[in-house]
This record gives C-alpha cells, sequence and structure tokens, in this order.
C-alpha cells in the first residue's frame, strides 16, 4: 500500500496536511508558523520547495500505483522552480498535476498558492522509482 506523503517525518514535523485528490490533482494545505519563515518573516524557500516537493512525490506515487494502491516508491530525479512571491503567515495551498507518467519517468507541475490564491511557486519535477 503506498505511504502518504504524512508519514515523511519531515511532512509532520512542518504540519503538511493529508493530501487530497480533487479534479485530477493532489491538493495540500499548510498553515505557516514563525518557526516557517526567514528573517524577514516572510516563508523560508526551503519550506515553499519541501513543500512542493512532497506533494510532487505523493501525485508520482498515486501515478503509478494499481487498483489497490501497490506501486514503485517514487523518487525526485530533478526539480526546476520559479519563485513568484511570498507572504507572512496564513495558509498555503500546494497543488500538484501530473504532467505525464511514462513506464521509468513522471513529471509533475505543482503550484503554491497563498492569500487570495495569489501564486507564489511554480515547480516542474521529474520523478522515478526508487
Amino acid at each position: 500500500m503506498q505511504r502518504s506523503v504524512v508519514d515523511n517525518p519531515l511532512s509532520k514535523l512542518l504540519g503538511l496536511t493529508e493530501p487530497e485528490f480533487v479534479d485530477g490533482r493532489v491538493v495540500a494545505t499548510f498553515a505557516v508558523r514563525d518557526e516557517h519563515t526567514n528573517s524577514g518573516g516572510m516563508v523560508h524557500g526551503g519550506v515553499l520547495l519541501t513543500l512542493a516537493d512532497s506533494t510532487a512525490t505523493h501525485a508520482a506515487n498515486l501515478a503509478n500505483c494499481d487498483e489497490s494502491g501497490n506501486g514503485p516508491r517514487m523518487i525526485t530525479l530533478g526539480l526546476n522552480a520559479s519563485m513568484l512571491g511570498n507572504q507572512r503567515g496564513g495558509e498555503l495551498r500546494v497543488e500538484s498535476t501530473i504532467v505525464r507518467a511514462g513506464r521509468r519517468l513522471t513529471v509533475v507541475q505543482t503550484q503554491i498558492l497563498g492569500n487570495d490564491d495569489k501564486l507564489l511557486v511554480e515547480v516542474s519535477s521529474t520523478h522515478l522509482p526508487a
């Protein structure tokens, strides 16, 4: 059975919610706490990329499992991010969509949306079986 993104100790530490599968996308929410911010009070870039990577990998796992939930554990091969904005506090929504699920590689597009659905980060990632 595929393990969830929240089974990951780092995701638990950060407080990433259990992702839901909504309209062909994996969607998770994240409440920003003080410990997630940089010295300027904005969400730390490393936190944003961790959220994107965790949610995208969960989407890749789902795309590569059978009806009973069995399949390879996917890992990230590469990740390209565009940091388009940031915010102080609030809640973030992370949405990952499968672009292509091939025999070996899976490509995922992820967006992180902030307050008022403002696009903060766009990430393209490639995943392969561990």
